[in-house]
C-alpha cells in the first residue's frame, strides 16, 4: 500500500464515522423531541475495524491487532445507573 492510498482510506473512515455520529445524533434529538428517549433502550456497537495501514495492513482478517479487536459496545437502558467504561 502506498501512503496516498492509505490517507484516501483514512480520510473515507473518518468521513463514515462523522456521518454515522452525525445521523446517530438525529436519532437522539427526534427520541428526545418526541419524548420517547427515556423510554427508549439503545445498543449501539460496531463491528471491527480495518487495519488502515496499521502494521502494513490494509483490511481486516485473521489478527488480533488493537485496531481491529477495540471496537465500541454502549447500552443505554432507561433509569439504570451509569457503569462508566470498560477498554
Amino acid at each position: 500500500p502506498t501512503k496516498f492510498n492509505i490517507w484516501e482510506m483514512r480520510a473515507a473512515y473518518h468521513a463514515e464515522v462523522a456521518q454515522v455520529d452525525d445521523l446517530v445524533g438525529r436519532i437522539l434529538d427526534a427520541l428526545t423531541e418526541t419524548g420517547q428517549l427515556n423510554r427508549t433502550i439503545i445498543v449501539f456497537m460496531s463491528d471491527h475495524g480495518d487495519m488502515m495501514g496499521d502494521h502494513g495492513l490494509l483490511y481486516k482478517g485473521c489478527r488480533f491487532y488493537e485496531g481491529v479487536v477495540h471496537v465500541p459496545l454502549v447500552i443505554s437502558v432507561p433509569g439504570s445507573p451509569a457503569q462508566g467504561s470498560v477498554s
